[in-house]
């Protein structure tokens, strides 16, 4: 049987690149990802199994510093990614709940994102 063994809900830093200037954003400017990745168990047989981890495509481009007070919107893009991994793993045939993926979610957001929304 396939089994839901770890969520991680995880924020990625992102520098911003000489050839994005031509969007107005100077060089160095700091973007957030944030993801949600589940580690799964996929049974082959009685004695083979394997590990695999699926990934949400996850929101990009969120600007470090409008995060500032943005508690709220941190949360409901955590939500969301779950709400997504959910989904992605039904279609995978994981037999699991959203309220089993936020229970076995950990947070591993940047420092500062977690002071900030939580």
């Amino acid at each position: 049987m396939n089994k839901l063994e770890k969520v991680e809900v995880l924020s990625h830093s992102d520098e911003m690149r000489e050839f994005d200037k031509d969007d107005g954003y100077p060089e160095g400017q700091q973007f957030i990802g944030i993801t949600a990745k589940a580690t799964i168990k996929i049974q082959l047989n009685d004695n083979t199994s394997i590990i695999h981890t699926v990934e949400t495509p996850g929101l990009w481009g969120i600007e470090e510093e409008a995060l500032r007070d943005c508690s709220e919107f941190i949360a409901e893009t955590v939500e969301e990614e779950l709400a997504t991994l959910g989904d992605m793993l039904l279609k995978l045939n994981i037999s699991t709940s959203i309220k089993e993926v936020r229970a076995k979610a950990v947070l591993k957001l940047d420092r500062q994102l977690l002071v900030k929304a939580f």
